[in-house]
């Protein structure tokens, strides 16, 4: 696999003002100061240390690729929704969605049952350092340039869960929310980008307003569709550790978890939020967002030569059938 050289970027050398609220840029574009590989460290934060860098090409032999998550909202289209900046001005068109097998899909998660789905964890490869890797693809205005190819990944999150059919994300609190119980019980946020002290249902959202800056065709053979612009690798324990209570986690835990019992990954993501003051870019202005995790094994799907002979199989013996029934 080709990778560009790893740097680790300290908190303190990309403390920004945006707006009114200190933040963290993590920088992946082609900006002065953009970097190609960084570590989004655990302080203050739900979870470890995670790595984040620019991709390059997929590796021989290390696992399969399967798309669980598109969002999508139409660049130039009324139906968006637009982004307030940290000034609070509208600037950008945000984008948001999770990924679950539950119908209907909120906000703008697209319906489409082979794209948008439920992760089991049990299913992704995990890597020797103790990290399961997740691919995402951006895409942004190929025929723009600078800031009309960039876009910035302002939530991202980490939950897991038994259950694949999860529903009720709740964009203000930025939790899963259940109507009768307050925080679902079924659901614990195994990491996540912004930082925070305290959370409370009904609160603002605590913390700082972090972000990644990321940029379509920064890595050369990685634009449009299909081709990734970022790997993501996040600890496999944060998410056992979020489903028992222990470690790192925010909540107690999922209730009535066993250690053992089949969990379910289901990641948040928003972007466009810090398009605006000064920037140039709409937010969102072109194709669906993509997530793709690392597998052990191939999804199930079957061969077409396989699936051609059991059709084949099934009409000789209902031909066979009506010939017997035939006077």
């Amino acid at each position: 696999m080709v990778k560009y050289s790893f740097s680790l970027i300290t908190a303190s050398a990309l403390v920004l003002m945006a707006g009114a609220v200190n933040a963290d840029i993590y920088d992946l574009s082609s900006d002065p100061g953009g970097v190609d590989a960084l570590t989004v460290s655990g302080d203050g934060r739900v979870g470890s240390a995670a790595n984040f860098e620019v991709y390059v090409e997929q590796p021989a032999g290390t696992g399969y690729i399967d798309p669980f998550l598109r969002t999508h909202v139409p660049g130039q289209s009324e139906e968006g929704a637009w982004c307030a900046t940290g000034g609070g001005t509208l600037d950008g068109r945000c984008e948001q969605g999770y990924n679950t097998d539950g119908r209907p899909v909120e906000f703008d998660t697209k319906d489409e049952n082979q794209w948008t789905k439920s992760l089991l964890l049990s299913d992704l490869q995990i890597t020797s350092e103790g990290y399961v890797e997740f691919l995402l693809d951006i895409n942004q205005d190929q025929g723009g340039a600078g800031e009309d190819q960039q876009l910035s990944l302002d939530e991202l999150q980490f939950f897991v869960t038994t259950d694949p059919n999860l529903l009720g994300y709740d964009d203000v609190n930025n939790r899963f929310i259940d109507d009768v119980a307050g925080v679902a019980d079924n659901v614990a946020l195994a990491w996540e980008l912004d930082r925070y002290q305290d959370w409370n249902p009904g609160d603002d959202p605590p913390g700082e307003d972090d972000y990644i800056l990321l940029e379509n065709c920064k890595a050369p053979g990685t634009c449009g569709s299909g081709d990734y612009d970022m790997l993501a690798q996040i600890a496999y324990q944060d998410f056992i550790d979020a489903a028992l209570g222990t470690g790192d986690s925010d909540s107690g835990g999922i209730v009535d978890y066993t250690e053992g019992d089949e969990l379910y990954v289901v990641l948040f993501n928003r972007f466009g939020d810090n398009q605006g003051e000064g920037r140039n870019n709409p937010g969102s202005n072109d194709g669906f967002e993509e997530w793709s995790g690392v597998l052990f094994t191939a999804p199930e799907v079957p061969e077409p030569a396989v699936a051609s002979l059991l059709f084949a199989g099934l009409v000789g013996v209902w031909a066979t059938r009506r010939r017997r029934r035939s006077p």
